[in-house]
């Protein structure tokens, strides 16, 4: 909950430089905040559809087709073999996912609070 708090606070301190700093109006500031909230919530939801397996079947099928075309080396499918076996990578992958998946979703969500609130304010 602290990782949301602060990265929320920063957020509102950058939309907050950005329209001080180039004296953008109001409408900029809520169209851009409106934009980057709309982006960082497509990736987001982009990420976990990609993660829920939903193409699964379709990544196993295409890769059973690519490997039925083109041969692999016996260098390649021991690399794989051990690229698969990596506990250190899976973790780091797994870590990468979380944060990137927590970032996303608090921009997402500070962004779209920001530009709601600054037009309720503008209406």
């Amino acid at each position: 909950m602290k990782n949301y708090s602060v990265s929320a606070l920063l957020l509102v301190a950058l939309y907050a430089f950005f329209w001080g700093y180039f004296s953008w109006s109001i409408v900029d500031l809520i169209n851009l905040s409106f934009m980057i909230g709309l982006i960082s919530l497509l990736l987001f939801v982009i990420l976990k559809i990609i993660r829920s397996g939903f193409f699964d079947l379709f990544i196993t099928s295409m890769h059973q087709f690519k490997s039925f075309i083109f041969r692999k080396s016996n260098a390649e499918i021991r690399i794989e073999k051990k690229l698969s076996e990596d506990i250190q990578l899976q973790e780091f992958k797994e870590r990468a996912y979380e944060s990137s998946h927590s970032i996303l979703l608090a921009i997402a969500v500070t962004s779209l609070a920001v530009s709601l609130s600054l037009l309720y304010f503008y209406i």
